[in-house]
This record gives C-alpha cells, structure tokens and sequence, in this order.
C-alpha cells in the first residue's frame, strides 16, 4: 500500500524526468531549428553584397563603407538573437519533453511495482500531461484483470469436482488474457 500512496504523489518536481531522452529530444528539435535559421542570416548576407556591388558600381564609396558597417552591426545582432532563440526553443523543449517523459517515467515505475507485487489500483496523470488516454487504458485493464482473477479465485475456492463449467470459463478467460487460444 505504501509503494501506491508513494506512486499517487509523486509531483515531478524534477525537471529532467527522464535526462536521456529529453535532452536528445530538445538538441533534436534545437538542430533543426538551427538548421532551418542558417537560411534567412545567408540570404540577408547576400542582399547586403548585391546592395555594396551596386552602390561600389554607382561610385558611391561612403554609401558602400556605411553599407558594410550595417552589414557587420546587423550579422552580430542576427548572430546574437539566434543564440537568445536557441536557447529559448531549448528551454522550452525541456518543458515539453518534461510532459511526455513524465507520463512515460510513471508507467515504467506502475510496470515495476506490478510485477514486484500487487497491482497498482489506479494511474492518473497531471492534467497538461500527454498520453492521459494511457492511463485511462491501464486502469481499464487494471480492472479488467482483476475481475478475471477475482473469477479464477472462485473456482480455485469451489474445487474444480464441483464448478466444472466454471472453471473451463474461467480458464478460457485466464488462457484469452495471456495470449493462448
């Protein structure tokens, strides 16, 4: 009973749950966003040196010299607002990742108090966590085999020389549950 209780409140203070896999889910998504903003730094870089071949062609040198200097303020500025972007996209991957490694971490834990010993009664996720309708699903089949071994105890209880079809039932059941025909 106390291995329940200590399951039910559990609160997840901890923000990296599960460390493997959040933080390779938020340098998965931090890749591709650094991937994908390479793209509009190059292309601002490229319009600045059309607009230098253009006012150099025009003979315009201060207008060129100015140019360059908004060029080289503007590509620090870019770099630096990339560095503040990717470290926000990567704080909030780590909370993301923390509603789906949360759900996951608690339902290994119920497998392992499960086969250490009785079932869990029940699983309840916080509200904003994903895969709630998991939880729902486990304490459908919490129930669903306690009933199956509430029936088998019956038959255990009423002999098998008195309870024939009973036991045939209830051994049908036992037998569907594990996965033989």
């Amino acid at each position: 009973m106390s291995l329940r209780i200590e399951i039910m409140e559990h609160k997840r203070k901890i923000l990296l749950v599960d460390p493997k896999f959040q933080l390779k889910f938020s340098f998965y998504v931090c890749s591709w966003i650094l991937g994908l903003s390479v793209i509009y730094p190059l292309l601002i870089y490229n319009l600045f040196e059309y607009f230098s071949r253009f006012l150099a062609e025009t003979g315009n040198a201060g207008a060129v010299d100015r140019l360059k200097d908004i060029q080289t303020d503007l590509g620090i500025a870019i770099f630096l607002l990339q560095l503040f972007l990717l470290a926000v996209t990567f704080l909030i991957s780590i909370f993301l990742s923390h509603r789906i490694a949360g759900p996951v971490y608690r339902m290994r834990k119920v497998f392992e108090a499960a086969r250490s010993g009785p079932l869990p009664q029940s699983v309840k996720f916080r509200k904003d966590d994903h895969f709630n309708e998991l939880a729902q699903e486990y304490n459908l089949l919490a129930i669903h085999v306690k009933e199956i071994l509430g029936k088998a105890e019956k038959v255990a209880e009423a002999g098998t020389a008195t309870s024939g079809d009973a036991t045939k039932d209830a051994l049908r059941e036992i037998r569907a549950f594990r996965g033989e025909a």
